[in-house]
């Protein structure tokens, strides 16, 4: 059980007085809307009013040109990020390579030394065996046995050869030096 309130002829004036501003509120509403509605609606049957629309509007959009430009301005941020990215990494890349043509560069340049070397190497080696040769040689004709100087001719080449011909270990070399590549 509530207890019931007062209700007196001031609680009425105060009911009476919102009820009053709602009404109000509601009602300039109305009339605005009335106001816009008679201000923007027009008589079909008004020939003057007719007079003054444009068979051709002036002010139409394709919407395809605005899809375009919504598309366009949604894409230019990650365009520009992505413009940058490659940017990076293309830098990078650009910077390795040439590490690795410097890097070429040397390895060419020490393999050419390496052969030269080799090739100074195989001279000298060369002249040694001709000198044992020929006192060998000399050796030979002193004993008489020409069996003798080449058995000791022959072992001599091949421990200095390792048993092999005197050009196939330097083929790669004289390549090189003659300006054709392949693969040691």
């Amino acid at each position: 059980a509530k207890k019931a309130t007062a209700y007196t002829i001031k609680s009425v004036h105060q009911d009476f007085d919102r009820l009053n501003l709602l009404t109000r509120d509601v009602r300039d509403n109305v009339r605005q809307a009335v106001d816009i509605m008679l201000k923007y609606d027009v008589d079909e049957n008004d020939a003057e009013f007719q007079t003054q629309i444009s068979d051709n509007p002036r002010d139409v959009t394709d919407p395809c040109q605005l899809v375009a430009e919504a598309v366009k301005g949604a894409m230019t941020q990650p365009t520009a990020e992505i413009s940058t990215t490659l940017t990076k990494e293309a830098g990078m890349y650009e910077r390795r390579q040439k590490q690795l043509e410097i890097s070429q560069a040397e390895m060419v340049a020490c393999a050419k030394d390496a052969c030269s070397n080799l090739v100074q190497l195989r001279e000298r080696t060369d002249e040694v065996v001709n000198r044992l040769q020929h006192l060998a040689l000399g050796k030979q004709r002193k004993d008489g046995g020409v069996s003798a100087a080449s058995n000791i001719a022959a072992v001599v080449m091949g421990a200095l050869t390792g048993g092999k011909s005197s050009s196939s270990g330097f083929s790669a070399c004289s390549n090189l030096e003659k300006g054709k590549t392949s693969s040691v």
